[in-house]
């Protein structure tokens, strides 16, 4: 498990969430879609595992969030795929 802030470009919120490391992206991304109701294709993500590295998209559904480096502390946005 690792505490990250969830940022949601379409409300302006954050949340502070621990997450597991061994979910993949597909699992994190239907949790997101019952959280913001926006369907799971639907959801770009993007994660900034610390402050010193740039944005890069989780893109890869079969991969688990650890393969993203995500840490205590870590930025991950949320925002409807257009």
């Amino acid at each position: 498990m690792v505490a990250v802030l969830i940022e949601y470009k379409e409300t302006g919120s954050t949340d502070n969430k621990k997450i597991p490391l061994s979910w993949t992206v597909m699992n994190f991304k239907n949790f997101l879609a019952k959280t913001t109701k926006i369907p799971s294709n639907m959801l770009k993500i993007t994660c900034h595992a610390d402050p010193n590295s740039g944005p890069e998209l989780m893109t890869e559904n079969h991969k688990n969030l650890s393969f993203y480096s995500l840490m205590a502390g870590s930025r991950i946005v949320v925002e409807r795929e257009v």
